[in-house]
């Protein structure tokens, strides 16, 4: 998954992107730099990092992407209730994230000043 979500957000020129996987990697990751969004896999993890981001003063209005394979009521209604901004459904990625960061984003804030994004993984995968 990281690969696709590199090759996505490529497309629209953002290219620093910092990435952690499992939960205290994420929240080592989150308390040593700022970031514009944050994409976070769903699961156990991916709730607790959520939760975490929005309870902190300095993170709380950080855009939060959610991405999962699961759309069921139930994970869907954890995600809204965990604070996410966004939830994109896995296999539709490579035509929704760009979407989704251009619409929360002017096109001058990620082609001018260059975004920063950290992706926030539930367990290792490829790169």
């Amino acid at each position: 998954m990281r690969k696709l979500v590199r090759q996505c957000l490529a497309t629209m020129g953002i290219e620093h992107i910092d990435e952690a996987v499992g939960i205290f990697s994420a929240l080592k990751l989150l308390r040593g730099s700022r970031y514009d969004a944050l994409i976070v896999e769903w699961g156990e993890t991916g709730c607790e990092v959520v939760r975490a981001v929005r309870a902190s003063p300095s993170m709380r209005e950080t855009p939060v992407i959610v991405i999962t394979k699961d759309i069921g009521d139930e994970t869907l209604i954890r995600i809204a209730e965990s604070g996410a901004k966004e939830v994109l459904h896995k296999p539709h990625l490579p035509s929704l994230l760009p979407r989704k960061i251009s619409e929360m984003f002017p096109a001058a804030t990620i082609g001018e000043r260059g975004m920063k994004i950290a992706m926030l993984l539930t367990e290792e995968d490829e790169r």
